[in-house]
């Protein structure tokens, strides 16, 4: 007669324990190793973003400062009015990128219609280039994006 109790087998379950004792933390690092490529990417796609939206706000202020000038150089209108209102036309790009060396909006050829008729201006355009030093979110990739950001607009005399 027995006088332990029975117990039912229960296959490879300290065969599993004594396996796991050796890979201990390695979830770990495995998941260390995938996080660091996945971090970065997550941040070249922010830095991504970040810059297309300031090279189109760029863009959008040198066509508006190109536009107001085309616009308004023979009533008065002069380059600083014209860099002003594209300026304004940027509000995402910070007031610190336009006055950092080597940045601003700057009037590449114009109209010089002398007459309100603009006989002195046809087959002419305003060209503005606007340059601010590459903006860089997270500055990871500072180093791998180059030293400017431009943006050009160009607008037929007269409007």
């Amino acid at each position: 007669m027995r006088t332990t109790p029975l117990r039912l087998a229960r296959p490879g379950v300290d065969d599993r324990a004594r396996g796991r004792a050796g890979e201990r933390g390695a979830a770990a690092v495995e998941f260390a190793l995938v996080v660091i490529p996945l971090m970065a990417l997550l941040f070249g796609i922010i830095d991504f973003g970040w810059i297309f939206n300031q090279q189109v706000s760029l863009s959008n202020a040198a066509r508006e400062s190109a536009r107001y000038y085309a616009v308004h150089e023979h009533d008065g209108g002069t380059v600083a009015q014209a860099v002003a209102w594209g300026k304004d036309a940027a509000p995402t790009v910070a007031a610190a990128s336009w006055t950092a060396a080597g940045a601003g909006l700057t009037l590449v050829q114009g109209c010089n219609s002398a007459k309100p008729n603009y006989s002195a201006g046809v087959g002419k355009a305003v060209t503005v280039t606007a340059t601010i030093p590459m903006p860089s979110l997270t500055g990871l990739f500072t180093a791998a994006l180059g030293p400017t950001l431009s943006g050009k607009g160009k607008t037929a005399c007269g409007g």
